[in-house]
This record gives C-alpha cells, structure tokens and sequence, in this order.
C-alpha cells in the first residue's frame, strides 16, 4: 500500500473501534461492510500483526491495535482540524458537532442554546447525548463534553463556561410532624437522595466555622433528574444547583435548608479533546449564553 492507502486504511481502522463493529463503521463512513473489512485485513497484512480480535459478538483490540489506534486517532482529529479550518473560510460553517452533558443540567440549559446557535449556524449539524455519566470523549467520539467538575485528565482541554452556587432543599411534606434542622450537625442524620455519581460528602461553611456533611438515605440514583423528582416527592434532601430548583423554591415545592450557609460553588467547563473551529463557535457561544 502506498501512504495515501495506509492513511486511508488507519482512518477506516479508527472508526471500526471508535463504533465497536466494522457494519456501524460502514453506515457512518458511507462504505460497505466488505470495503471496510477489507481495509482493515489489508492493514494487517501490510504491518504483519493481528490489530483485533474478532468473534460473533463484539471486536476487542490487541496491544499492537491499541497503539495503533492512538496514532489513527490522531490523523482523524487532525484531518477533521484541517477540514474545520478551510470551512471557517466560508460565510457559512458547515459541519457536524457531537457533544454530552449531564440529563437534568443539559434538557434545562443547554438545549435551550444549541436551538439558538443552529439558528445562527443551520448548517452545522449537532448531536447531544444527555448522561450523567462521564464519557471518555476520545473513545466514543465526542467532540464537547459539558462538565461540573474540575479535569482529572491533562489531555483535555478546558474552558469555563459559568459558575453555579448551591442549595440544600426537601419538600415541605417531609418536615410534617417535625422540625427542619437548624444546624449543620444536623444535617447528616437526614435522609438524602444520594447521587451516585458525585462525592458523598460535602463541606459546608456556617459563621465561618467548617462542616463536613455526608450524605446518606434510602434512596440513590445516578440520574439527576430523577433525583429532583424524588426529592420532591419528599423521599429526602439533596444538594442542587440553585438554578435546578429555585422556580420550585419560589412556588413553595421545595424548602431551602439552612439559606445562609455557604457552600463551594459549581465551575462549569466546556471540556474537549482537540481545538477546531466549530469547537471554538460553539463553546463561545455557550459561554457568552451562560454569562448573560
């Protein structure tokens, strides 16, 4: 194979594993089944090693697989960084972005604004995929993701894109008969609604004096919506954005728990594994939404 074949091949190769079967590689390249099945054995016959292993069920790759993936990965970001740029030179950018971001925080934030920017961009095309949990972005190629949480990785870029302050509510219906607490030592005998996939301790701050709080109850779940949903249901306290539950707070469906007490605030991050230009529209656009 000539290098402009072995690219080719690699780029098919990284898609294989990216999507973890050779038919969705296919569909999403545009190719057929066979055409990438046979990049991929040519790719192998040319290097002289076995790059996956194949059964009926799923593809796993081998150590030399592995590596060559990280090398496949990085002509598609710098192919598709290319691409970005010279689209940048047109009036309109045209494009696909594909972003993630946490259920709750993302149906009430953030679909609001990706229905403005692709009224400004239409040819850019999005795909949202709302978790709450962390996706690897390089493995399920995801060019944004939408973070509440400092980077543990140093390979991911990051931006800030807002700060959210905290609250500590429950329904009214699970103080009948008794009192709310009115001290933070109290707070951790309460039954919570546990998020399972944040810390379960937290610290709270009360006429300057420190608190460490756990979070402990009957009920866990690691969506963030259903957790809103169970706390109103009065099954427990939990910790939220303000910005979650105030319009609940104002109708009088939830109680704030100890207002005058502070707590850390939330850092938003727009986090993403490579710089392009779509990447830079977007997270500005997001980031001058939220700052309003």
């Amino acid at each position: 194979m000539n290098s402009i074949d072995t690219v080719k091949a690699m780029l098919v190769y990284a898609q294989v594993v990216q999507h973890g079967s050779f038919a969705e590689a296919a569909r999403r390249m545009g190719l057929t089944r066979a055409v990438v099945s046979y990049h991929v054995k040519r790719l192998e016959t040319q290097l002289d090693v076995q790059l996956l292993n194949r059964n009926t069920r799923n593809l796993s790759m081998t150590p030399a697989g592995e590596r060559l993936y990280e090398r496949s990965q990085r002509i598609a970001h710098e192919a598709q960084t290319a691409t970005d740029e010279m689209t940048s030179l047109s009036a309109q950018p045209i494009g696909r972005i594909r972003m993630t971001c946490s259920v709750n925080w993302g149906q009430k934030r953030i679909v609001p604004l990706m229905v403005a920017f692709r009224e400004q961009y239409p040819a850019i095309e999005v795909e949202l995929i709302l978790t709450d949990e962390v996706v690897n972005l390089v493995e399920a190629g995801v060019d944004i993701a939408i973070r509440g949480a400092p980077l543990k990785d140093s390979d991911l870029i990051s931006q800030k894109l807002a700060i959210e302050s905290s609250a500590l509510v429950a329904a009214p219906r699970l103080w009948e008969g008794k009192s709310q607490p009115e001290t933070p030592s109290e707070l951790s005998a309460l039954d919570w609604v546990v998020y399972t996939p944040a810390a379960s301790t937290f610290t709270l701050q009360l006429d300057g004096t420190p608190y460490r709080i756990s979070m402990k109850g009957p009920v866990h779940t690691n969506n963030a919506l259903a957790r809103l949903s169970f706390v109103l249901a009065g099954q427990g306290v939990a910790k939220f954005p303000l910005s979650t539950v105030e319009p609940y707070i104002k109708t009088g469906e939830l109680v704030q728990l100890l207002p005058t007490s502070e707590m850390a605030d939330i850092d938003i991050f727009a986090v993403y594994p490579r710089k392009s230009h779509l990447t830079r529209l977007l997270v500005d656009h997001l980031k001058q939404s939220l700052d309003a």
